[in-house]
């Protein structure tokens, strides 16, 4: 028994497989890691685009019902996963020492991309806003 343990002491048969496995694991979560990372920063980019897009909209076009708007800012989300829930779009006027402004809100729920992540650990809301003057 001693003579069988000494002889699988010496082999180094294998070590670059196992140097491999700990390496790539490693390797392989920080690759999706930047791929996920990347993905909800374009989400959160194009949720924001949309919402300072329809609120210059709204600037030209004062006769719009709140429905209309929010209609816009869903349409103007290429790529994303539009749903009738998702996002939820908000708009709000407010009257600041008499000038008006129209607020625009919307809150979409973050799918992750590739499903690295678990999806126990909850669901990730971007939140977006903008808020112009209308003259």
């Amino acid at each position: 028994m001693k003579n069988l343990l000494r002889r699988f002491h010496r082999e180094d048969d294998g070590t670059t497989a196992v140097e491999f496995a700990l390496v790539a694991m490693l390797f392989l979560t920080f690759v999706f890691g930047l791929f996920e990372l990347g993905h909800l920063y374009w989400t959160w980019n194009t949720l924001q685009f949309a919402v300072d897009k329809t609120t210059r909209y709204v600037i030209v076009n004062t006769d719009l019902t709140d429905q209309e708007i929010q209609e816009y800012a869903a349409d103007n989300m290429p790529g994303l996963d539009v749903s009738a829930s998702n996002p939820t779009v908000t708009v709000e006027h407010e009257t600041v020492s008499g000038v008006e402004f129209v607020v625009v809100t919307a809150a979409f729920e973050y799918n992750s991309l590739s499903g690295f992540f678990p999806d126990n650990i909850g669901t990730l809301t971007l939140d977006a806003r903008s808020r112009m003057a209308i003259e």
